[in-house]
């Protein structure tokens, strides 16, 4: 309303009889949009979207016998959205609508969540055990329904009173996860630290043959300063070692890709000059999609020392994940509307992060800290799902490609033309050439001059090579602060 306001010319008039609908209309070289009056006449547009959420946790808990509880979780999560469009006949100079028009809209969304958990907590002397065991299930649901029509007598906003060009359209989604889970923590006089996790994840979003997917992990710790030897470093407040490895899933793509859709209306010709309606498969599917997994194996060490001033946080981690649910791109000629989802390739990243932070408090009124927060990444496609053993990607305006995702190399690498400078004269120009054959024939003096990686005589997309990674080798971010009982300062400095 208000950005209709802004753009109309001052001198719009306000109403006229004579056009349809009783306002005023543009004319000339201006901005075709409607009259401002009229959107907020109901008579003449009527819209609105209504939206109403529901959301609720509840959870009731009980002690079965000295720590041992029993938690029921539940999150139910709706939401209900309503939303009407009408068009009365209006003529606002450039802008014209002949005819009535109705759009009615209903959606609604429905996410259950259900947790089941069992925790049992003890300490028994220099021992403490503590377990989990559970059972979620989550429910998400989505409706859509839409109806169409035109000709409606004035003032009747219904769509049955619509007399021509009606059309409906509806759809819905249902998806379901389900996990069974259990943990198992050990610790021995806090130095000796043991966890155990192992989860079965079940999802509507594969086939039956491939729902279900298995993912345990494990850790391991030892807090070196609570060991008797390190009794007499008293500068050393934590020093702590860990290590572990653990799988994780991922089903994060659309509902019912392993199942295709049929569309009807196809018409065949049948040998005789006529048609024949049909069915065609419009949307490729993979029944045999599964779970993605990400295995990561990281060591790492916590470091506290100075009355905790200094602190020090490290990690190493190699992170390999296999069966990605990619859409990988297949050919035009299959006549497919879409590109299947597939569980396809390899990737592994490994690298280094770290957290080095100090912290001191002079006196009681002024207190400082200073942490330096870097990281060293390294990304690499192992294996490559598709037929043609890469990804194109990084599309111009133009339709050409910038980078591309090839086995042995970081996802979405840079793959370019080499660049040997520019053309000085025709005569750098001339000589340039391949068993006599100019390597660049329309160039001339003052054109880039490309480099002929294969040794063809030809510059084209055969000559790319590998330029270099999207993703920074390190980053890192220095923030600093301090306080005071009259004033604050905080700083943040950060670079790749």
């Amino acid at each position: 309303m208000i950005g209709t306001i802004l753009q109309s010319v001052p001198t719009l008039e306000k109403y006229d009889d004579t056009r349809e609908g009783g306002y005023g209309g543009t004319y000339g070289d201006v901005v075709n949009i409607p009259h401002p009056l009229a959107i907020i006449d109901d008579n003449s547009m009527d819209r609105y979207n209504e939206n109403v959420k529901i959301f609720a946790n509840l959870y009731a808990q009980i002690e079965l016998f000295k720590g041992l509880k029993y938690k029921l979780n539940l999150t139910p999560d709706f939401s209900f959205e309503r939303y009407k469009n009408y068009l009365n006949k209006y003529d606002f100079g450039l802008a014209t609508n002949s005819i009535t028009q109705l759009t009615e809209r209903q959606r609604r969304r429905r996410n259950i969540l259900v947790e089941n958990l069992l925790t049992f907590d003890r300490t028994f002397g220099e021992h403490k055990i503590s377990a989990l065991a559970g059972y979620t299930y989550q429910d998400s649901r989505f409706r859509h329904i839409q109806a169409y029509g035109e000709g409606l007598p004035q003032g009747l906003e219904e769509i049955d009173a619509a007399t021509t060009n009606r059309s409906n359209e509806g759809n819905s989604w249902r998806s379901v996860l389900t996990s069974i889970l259990g943990r198992v923590f050990y610790s021995y006089q806090n130095k000796y630290l043991f966890t155990a996790t192992i989860r079965r994840d079940g999802s509507s979003k594969f086939g039956k043959n491939n729902r279900y997917g298995y993912f345990p992990s494990f850790s391991l710790g030892w807090n070196v300063a609570e060991e008797k030897f390190m009794e007499n470093v008293h500068w050393l407040d934590q020093l702590k070692l860990r290590g572990g490895y653990g799988v994780l899933g991922n089903q994060e793509i659309d509902n019912y890709q392993y199942s295709s859709t049929i569309t009807t209306g196809i018409n065949y010709p049948d040998g005789n000059g006529g048609l024949l309606q049909g069915a065609f498969p419009k949307n490729f599917a993979n029944p045999d999609i599964k779970w993605e997994e990400t295995a990561m194996t990281n060591v790492g060490i916590d470091f506290m020392a100075f009355n905790n001033r200094l602190s020090l946080t490290a990690d190493y981690y190699v992170k390999n994940t296999k069966d990605i649910l990619l859409t990988v791109p297949i050919p035009i000629s299959s006549g497919g509307a879409n590109d299947p989802i597939r569980n396809a390739g390899k990737i592994r990243n490994n690298g280094f992060e770290f957290n080095l932070g100090w912290m001191d408090q002079p006196n009681p009124d002024i207190s400082y800290g200073i942490n330096l927060i870097g990281s060293f990444n390294k990304n690499k496609v192992i294996a490559m799902g598709s037929e043609s053993g890469s990804i194109k990607g990084g599309s111009t305006n133009q339709n050409i490609t910038t980078s591309e995702t090839k086995a042995g190399y970081p996802i979405g690498g840079y793959w370019l033309i080499s660049t040997a400078g520019y053309f000085n004269s025709q005569e750098e120009v001339d000589a340039y050439a391949k068993d006599g054959k100019k390597i660049q024939p329309a160039a001339e003096p003052g054109d880039i001059k490309f480099v002929d990686a294969n040794n063809d005589g030809v510059i084209n997309d055969d000559d790319r090579v590998f330029q270099g990674s999207p993703f920074p080798d390190f980053t890192f971010a220095l923030n600093g602060n301090m306080r005071s009982k009259i004033s604050t300062y905080q700083s943040d400095c950060k670079e790749c």
